[in-house]
């Protein structure tokens, strides 16, 4: 006959059981190579946002105290912005926002290897970035942790 440590430990490990089998394996979503290098843009806080930025997809528009941030495609953005040229960027897989980990999945292989990311969140999808020099280590590094890439 089971005791109660026994009964709530068995009740523990089939809920957790559960919420694992729930949780997709991040550990193999997959990403999608958009064309094109990208500019991470740094423009004063007060800046109207520019038409330039409302050209195509994909842009990211922040706005914070510190200053407006648009992530766009470099060949849509002016000579003489205030920008950190020379991103790639990947689409992330489905990615709800019940999961967790995501992040933590690309960025920590990625940081054992010192290359540098932009990881945007929007809403269904995420983007990872990383420097054009730093491309062909991060897709090595990546699809060996599982994650398969499509270009």
């Amino acid at each position: 006959m089971m005791n109660t440590w026994t009964t709530l430990l068995l009740a523990v490990s089939l809920v957790l059981s559960r919420q694992t089998a729930a949780q997709p394996a991040v550990n193999q979503l997959g990403l999608g190579l958009l064309q094109g290098e990208f500019a991470v843009c740094a423009l004063e806080k007060s800046t109207k946002i520019p038409d330039w930025a409302l050209t195509t997809t994909p842009v990211s528009i922040t706005r914070s105290q510190a200053a407006l941030s648009i992530i766009a495609p470099n060949n849509i953005v002016p000579q003489g912005i205030n920008c950190d040229r020379g991103w790639r960027n990947f689409e992330v897989g489905f990615n709800p926002p019940s999961v967790f980990g995501v992040v933590a999945a690309f960025a920590r292989p990625l940081a054992r290897k010192h290359i540098s990311i932009h990881w945007i969140s929007s809403s269904p999808t995420d983007y990872l970035m990383v420097k054009q020099a730093n491309l062909e280590t991060a897709i090595r590094v990546l699809s060996a942790e599982g994650h398969p890439i499509r270009r």
